[in-house]
This record gives structure tokens, sequence and C-alpha cells, in this order.
């Protein structure tokens, strides 16, 4: 049997893995039989053979970028294992500043052997899998019916960008006319009336030109700077929305206005390695966040066992959920978990930032200083904003050296109670202090941070926290009087409503003990190593559909829907709730890649409303390696290859604390030699990136094709593409993709992993970013916003609530008496939302997950495990593609009862419950496609979240970061 062969069957492939062998009924090797084959590491086996060569590329089984060695046998992909040379696999330190095949005895049988996370070794089964597409297809029946044709590229690339009369034999759409790409794209005119019913809520300029009516949206996009060089550059477009409300596009927003770095889309953690305590708040350490395995190896190899300050090392999990990480840190004797109740972070934090402030638990000289000049004489190379002065009266903003009669600057600062201009103090100023100034009174950020943290005491917040009195107090003495102390997070209190402001207060604490960017503190990413490609292209302009980074400027006082001028990342959540009335202006075509919104939206069923609604969106294209449950609501389907079968590149993020850039390369495949076009392990499917440069090339667009690049490049496959963009800028000088080159041997460029610390070892070297800079403790961007739907102005410091809607109006306290559990998710160290449960192997680790409960809740409901219950939230509704949906928003599950959840929580781990990517029938030309049961085994929570108050039509969002509101749902949960 050739694992290459495309007549492949699932009981053929199903023989190259023991991990499923009950599945198929075939006998695994023996024990005998395994050890025979472990090479000299003693911990992989030994794949040496004459006709056995190594590939290095970057894994896309999650977004953390990991460096992977695949070994190819006769052609065959037969093993994946960790890059050694790349940091997120492999500790070590090279002979000069940039890393050499030398450093490392990294071959095929060598000494030097990079970790892999279950996820990354199952990639094998992604490359073969049955369930892939393998040519472009078409529907022949209403949008969800799956009823498919296949058709040629042809075919496909030329409806799509023509358009036409493309659905006559489908009943009910015989004469409905639709544009195709080509036409929309190059449609400079302005956006009219007949093109929005809400011209009165544009902006002075308007909307921006009709070509705005493409919309493009992706999921894990690790194709830049390709994919927004055609959305943004060819197609001139501002609508390249990502996955981020979803994810962690709060996150970013706030770790890089707070710690004031450029947006690199990377976060911030602790430095495990010299990290003395650490708190981690909604953060699941050792099971996820990026990169999962480098982190959960810091901290259990450093942290807790070889670190310098190993032994005193402390772990505290704050999480309504006993993770993993909070097991091994009870275990082991070195932390604790703090069963903190959904939604209520903001009490906690903030609590601990008002016993930090009243009992002095704070670096004051720190504090204190107002710039470069002042952190300098004190041997530091940062500052805050806490001594800054900011206008009491709405809009509160930082004085500035004009307003108050002083002359040019942008802060003004008091020192032994005089005004002063910030940049000519050189020492400390007045941290807690106030002072009137033309008959407007003015407070210092830290006074009026201290006066926030003091609407509450401490006693209220541990009530609403339902925490043991006492623990707020005594956690915040330890971690302020720690060596290095760090508090950390992920999702978990970001994921809210109130989110911004959640992640705001858990920066301060850090900012309050001057950890940021130290050794052993809380430190962000920094810039990968990046290349660039020339050429022609156009800008985009006008209002994003999601409004997105757009401010309200309407002729009405407030707006229809919510804008979201500090949102970096895009809400795309928003987008397909607002489609649905043509807000702010209808669209006509939607492409979505590598990304599924009707399973991964929290209240879904928005989505899959907006997808079925031809005029809604007029035309639907998806770019897909499987029948995903977004793709398969779509009009065409275009093949994608997977990320073994693709050039490109990738980052990392912090504990990596060095430059790094994997190069993602085919591992297996042919490329012609003299079109330089790549074809994977089925003929009749193309990279995304040709795709899209076919589809520029159609319609006419700058920036691919003949001389796309610039004069003489031509651009006409993703080869030619990544092999002009690996010459230029760090790379420059660099032969490109040369076979031959370091960059292609060593899967990407990596700075010797070696270099972390400054020359004194007290700070992080952060390569490529902004290493001498203030912080940011007030958000005075915020504050001089407003709510489009309220027009009340933002607050700029961290808030005491906790849901809340788009008027940022908390939930009735009524909602709780008839939906008394709150939601929770999770996630498996094996699953990454879509990619992973169609992959047999890794569903086979656990083949569903269970809706957990304590024992004092099951016990009122008369519940063990393996028993059913139906749950609802006060807005679900049926969703008919959803198995479990009982109808009339019930939702039926099965129990795990199990004291490592909190009482009244309802904690389900994403990534089950599909519908798509193999998990039901569907039929192409007639014939059934492959589908599993297995796949869709399982329950999602998507359908259970609740919809916002005011809208009713989608999610509880963030209104300043965007992010949704991912935990603390009420929930109705009865037995069946």
């Amino acid at each position: 049997m050739k694992v290459l062969e495309n007549s492949i069957t699932r009981r053929d492939f199903l023989k190259v893995s023991g991990s499923v062998a009950a599945c198929s009924q075939i006998q695994p090797a023996s024990a005998q039989q395994w050890l025979a084959q472990v090479g000299k590491a003693g911990s992989k086996p030994d794949m040496a053979g004459p006709d056995t060569k190594i590939i290095r590329s970057v894994c896309l089984m999650c977004h953390s970028g990991c460096g992977i060695q695949c070994t190819i046998q006769n052609g065959e992909l037969t093993k994946i294992d960790g890059n050694p040379y790349h940091p997120n696999c492999y500790d070590y330190v090279s002979k000069n500043d940039i890393v050499e095949e030398s450093d490392l005895d990294g071959g095929l049988t060598g000494k030097d052997v990079g970790t892999l996370c279950a996820k990354g070794q199952a990639g094998i089964y992604a490359l073969y899998s049955p369930a892939r597409l393998k040519h472009p297809m078409k529907r022949v029946g209403p949008r969800g019916s799956g009823k498919w044709k296949t058709i040629s590229w042809e075919q496909a690339l030329t409806e799509i960008t023509e358009g036409g009369m493309l659905f006559k034999d489908v009943p009910g759409e015989e004469t409905r006319q639709v544009e195709g790409f080509k036409a929309i794209l190059n449609n400079d005119k302005p956006i009219g009336p007949e093109d929005s019913d809400y011209m009165d809520e544009a902006p002075p300029g308007g909307y921006g030109p009709k070509r705005n009516q493409f919309v493009w949206a992706h999921g894990r996009n690790e194709q830049s700077p390709l994919t927004p060089r055609f959305v943004a550059g060819a197609a001139g477009v501002p609508n390249m929305l990502n996955h981020c409300d979803r994810c962690a596009g709060t996150f970013y927003n706030v770790v890089e206005h707070s710690l004031n770095v450029p947006p690199y889309e990377i976060g911030a953690y602790a430095d495990y390695e010299y990290t003395t305590f650490l708190i981690s708040v909604g953060s699941n350490i050792t099971h996820a966040d990026y990169p999962g395995q480098t982190r959960a190896r810091y901290l259990q190899k450093f942290a807790k066992r070889t670190g310098p300050d190993s032994k005193g090392f402390k772990h505290v999990i704050v999480d309504p959920w006993l993770s993993p990480a909070a097991a091994k840190a009870l275990q082991s004797g070195k932390g604790e978990w703090i069963p903190l109740k959904p939604s209520t972070d903001a009490f906690f934090l903030l609590g601990m930032l008002r016993w930090m402030i009243d009992n002095k638990g704070y670096k004051a000289d720190f504090l204190a200083l107002p710039n470069e000049q002042a952190a300098k004489k004190t041997g530091r190379r940062n500052w805050t904003d806490m001594t800054y002065l900011v206008r009491t009266a709405e809009p509160k903003l930082y004085l500035s050296g004009k307003d108050a009669g002083l002359g040019q600057a942008d802060y003004v600062v008091l020192v032994n109670g005089k005004p002063t201009l910030f940049h000519e103090v050189d020492g400390p100023a007045d941290l807690d202090a106030e002072v009137e100034i033309k008959g407007e009174k003015f407070k210092t950020v830290f006074r009026m941070l201290r006066e926030r943290a003091h609407e509450k005491t401490i006693e209220e917040c541990e009530k609403i926290c339902d925490i043991p009195a006492g623990t707020i107090a005594r956690l915040s003495k330890e971690f302020s009087s720690a060596k290095r102390p760090v508090i950390e997070m992920f999702r978990g209190p970001i994921q809210q409503s109130n989110g911004w402001w959640n992640g705001q207060a858990l920066i301060t604490l850090n900012i309050l003990m001057d950890s940021i960017d130290r050794k052993g503190g809380y430190i962000p990413g920094h810039k990968a190593y990046s290349g660039s490609v020339g050429g022609p292209s156009r800008k985009a302009a006008g209002v994003s559909i999601d409004r997105h980074k757009d401010k309200y400027q309407g002729k009405k006082a407030t707006s229809t829907r919510p804008w979201y001028p500090l949102a970096v990342r895009t809400v795309t959540s928003e987008f397909f709730s607002s489609v649905k009335q043509g807000y702010p202006y209808k669209i006509k075509a939607y492409l979505n890649y590598y990304n599924d919104p009707a399973y991964t939206t929290p209240f879904n069923q928005s989505v899959i409303e907006a997808m079925l609604d031809v005029k809604a969106i007029p035309l639907t294209v998806s770019i897909d390696a499987y029948m995903g449950e977004t793709t398969l609501l779509c009009d065409y389907v275009l093949p994608d290859t997977e990320y073994l079968e693709r050039f490109g590149g990738f980052k990392t993020y912090p504990p990596v604390k060095t430059q790094v850039q994997g190069l993602r390369q085919p591992v297996i495949g042919t490329l012609d030699p003299k079109t330089k076009s790549y074809r994977g392990i089925h003929p009749d499917v193309q990279t995304a990136d040709d795709t899209l440069i076919q589809l520029a090339i159609r319609c006419g667009l700058p920036g691919f094709g003949k001389d796309g690049g610039g004069p003489g490049k031509d651009l006409f496959t993703s080869w030619q593409f990544w092999n002009e963009y690996y010459k230029n800028g760090d790379f420059k000088g660099e032969p490109g993709l040369d076979p031959d080159s370091r960059l292609v041997k060593l899967g990407g460029k990596f700075e010797n992993p070696g270099k972390q610390y400054d020359a004194k070892g007290e700070y992080t070297r952060f390569p490529g970013g902004r290493q001498v800079r203030g912080m940011y403790v007030y958000a005075a961007n915020v504050a001089a916003n407003k709510n489009s739907m309220t027009g009340k102005y933002y607050d700029g410091l961290p808030q005491y609530r906790m849901i809340i809607d788009c008027k940022e109006n908390e939930l009735d306290p009524a909602i709780w008496k008839e939906y008394p559990f709150q939601l929770h998710t999770h996630k498996d160290a094996w699953h990454t939302q879509t990619r992973t449960m169609n992959n047999l192997w890794l569903a086979a680790i656990k083949p569903q997950n269970f809706a957990e409960i304590n024992p004092v809740d099951a016990q009122k409901m008369g519940v063990v495990t393996g028993d059913w219950v139906k749950v609802k939230s006060p807005s679900s509704t049926h969703i008919s593609y959803v198995e479990t949906s009982m109808g009339d928003g019930w939702y039926k599950m099965q129990v795990r009862v199990t004291s490592r959840i909190r009482p009244g929580v309802f904690s389900v781990s994403n990534s089950y419950g599909r519908w798509g990517a193999g998990g039901k029938a569907w039929a192409a030309d007639g014939k059934p496609q492959f589908y599993d049961k297995r796949i869709a085994a399982g329950f999602s929570v998507n359908p259970l979240y609740m919809a916002d108050p005011v809208l009713k039509d989608r999610g509880m969002l963030d209104p300043v970061g965007g992010g949704t509101q991912s935990y603390g749902t009420p929930l109705r949960v009865e037995k069946v």
C-alpha cells in the first residue's frame, strides 16, 4: 500500500498508525517491534535509509508556529518531529549570532531532537486525510443543501470573476444575476444610496468606493504578506476580516497599548525561567496558548526544576476550571488553584490593585519616573504615565503643555506641586496628586487609579468572585513581596465584554511591580525576521464593513449598530449580523479562506443565517482543504493544499526572546522547474496563494502577473512570490528558496537562542522592537472616543464590571433566577478549533467531550456521569445542522461529574460536535462523499451563547477591542 496513492482507502490509511488500531481492528506493532526501531536518542524511531531524507518546515496544526522536521521515505511522509533548530522545539546556544547547520547534530540519526506535540505529529493524517477536497466544486442545490458538482478550475475561476446567471438551474434562483469579482473590484464609483440605507451614518468622506462591497475573511492565515497584498494592495479594499474577535484580538490590542509596543500580534507572557511567583488568570498554560509546547516546557523544566529560583517558585492558577496546569501546580506542591466565578475577573484584579495601593505594595520609585532621562538615572530603560495629569471632566484626556500654558509637550506633571512639562524633569515627579489649573481640576493617573480601586472593598470583591475571604489580600501580599512576580493572562479575562478593561487591570499589576521587559518579568513579543516584495498596488479606502478602526462621524447622534474605532483587529462577529441589515452598506461578494465562523463563532446561528441569505451575500466562495461548516454554506469551493504542501513562513511568541522566521515549504509534491508551479499529492488541488494570484490576474488587479513584483519580477506562482520575499528586507543578500541555502536547509532564519538579555542581564533584548519606551496605565485614546450606540465617552481606566451589552449595561440580575448556571469552555492539548477533530489520530485520544459539572450541582439535578441533560441560554435557538439540537433552543449533552469545575458552572471543551469536515453526509456529482461519525462526536457550545440584549442578533462583544464574551453566559440546565 502506497500512502501517496490518490485511491487510498480509509482502512488502508489507518494501517499507518497504531493509535487508531482499535478503531480499524488492525493490530499495532508489538513492544519488541517498536523497541527495535528506537534510535540512539532513545526517543524516536530510526528512519535512516538509502531513500530517506528530511525537510524542515513550520507546523500549522495550531497557531504556535513550531518548526517541524519531516522524514520522507520513497516520496512519502512517514514521520514528523520537532525541528531542533527552531527555539520553540529545542533549547541550545549557537556559536554565532545566526544559527548555522553545524551548530547542532540535527540530522536523521542526530542526537539533537526537537520536541513536538501530538497535534504536530498528527500532521501526517491531515496530509493524507480521506476527507480532503480534491477538485473545485459548485453547489447545485440551495445553499447549505449539501449538493455539489465538481467543475474545472477554468470554469470555477471564470464564473467567480465574470459572474452571470450562475445558478439558473437551482430552483428559486433561475433569474438571479450575480456580479463577479472583476466587476466589483474595478468599480471605483462611490458607495451611494442604492448601496446603503444608512447614508446619514456615513462619515463626511462617505463609505468609500463600490469595490468595498467585496469582503474577505480568514481564519489561521499564515500566508501574510501575500494575502494582504491581494486584499488591500491588489483589490484595494479595507475588508480583510480575521478570526481575532473570537481568539485574541483584544489581548493583542491592550498589550500593544499598555506596553507601548508595535502591532506584531504576539502579546505578552511571563519569562518563565526566572519568574519566582506566577499568577495565571484564565490561561491554560500546559494545554493551550501559544506556543503551547514551548511554554509548557519552560514552565516545567525551568521554573519548577532547573531554574535558579525553582525551589521557591510558586504558580497560582485563577480559573473556574481545574486546568492541567492547576493540577500540576497542586500535585507538585508549588502552587494553588483559585476557582474564580466566571466573568468576575475585574473584581479579582482590581481587588489586588486596591490591596497593593493601600499597602504600598508597588515600586513607587519606578512609578514616579516621567520620562527617559529620569529612568536612565536610576538604571532603568522604561517609565510610566502614572505621574501624568489627566482632566477630570470629559473628555478625560492628558493635560498637554499647550493647554497648561507651559509650552509644547504631550504631558504635564507636578514636581513638588508645580506644573511642569514632563520632558523637563530629570528625577521623580509627584505620584499621588491633583491640581487646579485655569479653573479645571486635574489628577495624576495614579490618583485616578487609586480612586477607581476604592470603588469596591476587597471584601465585596471576594464575595462577587465567590472565593474565600482573605484570598485577595494574601495573594496580593505574596505577589508584591516576591523577587520576580508576574501575573499573566490569555483568553480567560480578555474574551469577555469587559475584556479590554480586564486586560488593562492585569497589565497594570505588572507595571506596579516594574516587571515589564525584565528578566523573569512580563515580556512582550518581538518582531520576526521579515522580507518584502515590491511592485504596484492600490490603497484601501473608506469604512470597513465591520467598522473596526473607524470612528463614527454620522449625522445622527448615535449609530444603528456599534462602531469600533479602537479595535486594531477586526470584529467579524459583528459583520455577519450587520450584513443581513445591509449595514453600513450592502456587499456583493464574500471570499472565505481557511476559516470556519459558522462553527467557531459564539451565537453562531447569526453566521449561518447570513451565509444562507443570497440577498445579503449574493456570491460566496471558500478556499478550503475540507468541506467545513462554513464552506458547505458557500456557492463555490476551491480546494486548498494542506500546510505541508505550501510556501510561506511564520514568527513565534514569547517566552522565546530571540528573532525567528520559520520557513514553511512543501515537504512532499512536485515543483515544475520551468514554471515554478507546485502540486501536492492531489493533482487537481493548488495552493491558496496560486488561486489568489490567478484571481488577481483575471480581474486585472496590480501586484501580480507580469512584472507584478516590479520590473523583471514576474509573480505568476506562489513560489515566485516567496522566492522574492526571502531575498529582501532581513534576508537581503540571501538566495531566496535555493535548496542549498541555510534558510531552506534549517527551515528558517534563527537568531542565536542564547542572546536573550541585555549586557547587564536585567532586561530582555526585545529584538526588533522599541526597547526604551513609556508604559501607559491610562488609556487616553479610549477615553477620547465615544460609544457610538450611546454617545457617551468610554472610560480610560479599568472598571468593576461583569457582562455588558453594546450600550455597556450589565445584565438584568433577574435573568440569573431562570438561568442560574454559567457557561465555561476550555481546550484539550490535542485540539485546535476546526483542524483536529477531523484528524482521526487525534480524535482517537478522547473520542468525545462531556459537559463537566460539579458534584453539588449533579446531586441537585439527580444526574451521574454519562447521564444526559438539556441546556439552553436566554437566546439559543434551533440549528438544524447540529444533531444535538432538541428544538426551541434546547441542546442535549452528556455530563461528566467532577470536582475540577466549581459549582454553578457548565464547562465544555472546544473542537467537538462537528457537522462539517467529514462529520455529516454530503454528495458531489450525485455520489456520497467521505464522512465518518467519529468526526461529529461530542458537543459544541457555540449555539448556547447569549445574544446581545440590545441587538439580539449576535453575541456580546467588548466595545473597545471587539472580543467575544466567551465565558459566563447564563444557562438553564435540566436532566433529560
